[in-house]
């Protein structure tokens, strides 16, 4: 296994080690493992930590934003049938694209600017509710000539 972790020394008291180079040094035989052994062997009082990943706080992230929380969060709106029959028609037209949810997602997120932080409430609300259940499936199907309704399977 080629190894492009290192152990890195800070100062004469600390050391830093990647998390990918910590799991591997912990398995018996690896060369990770000879390499933590030979550097604990020349460095008894060293102490060795891992380094930690910055997390860039302002990013903004899709998460929970998924087809079924979208679908129920269109079920709460007075106007349901219709914003149902418009997506499915989306996803229909979605298909043609590299990646169809995006295009699906920028709809969503055009169609509801200005309640999207309350969308994304209540699909975090979705999502542990879904954890805790099972996962629904849910499937278009048309009533009549301008009706659809969202099923759950």
């Amino acid at each position: 296994m080629k190894t492009t972790s290192t152990i890195t020394i800070i100062n004469t008291t600390t050391a830093i080690v990647t998390k990918k180079f910590q799991k591997q040094a912990m398995i018996y035989g690896t060369e990770e493992y000879r390499m933590m052994k030979a550097f604990m062997i020349e460095n008894p009082n060293i102490k060795i930590a891992v380094r930690k990943i910055k997390k860039n706080s302002e990013k903004e992230t899709n998460k929970n934003m998924t087809y079924d929380n979208m679908i129920k969060y269109i079920l709460t709106r007075d106007d349901a049938k219709k914003l149902l029959k418009e997506m499915k028609m989306i996803k229909e037209q979605s298909t043609i694209y590299p990646s169809p949810y995006r295009y699906v997602l920028a709809w969503f997120k055009q169609k509801f600017e200005n309640e999207l932080e309350e969308s994304k409430n209540m699909m975090d609300q979705f999502s542990k509710k879904n954890k805790e259940e099972d996962e629904f499936d849910y499937f278009f199907e048309e009533t009549s000539e301008n009706d659809t309704v969202a099923y759950q399977a």
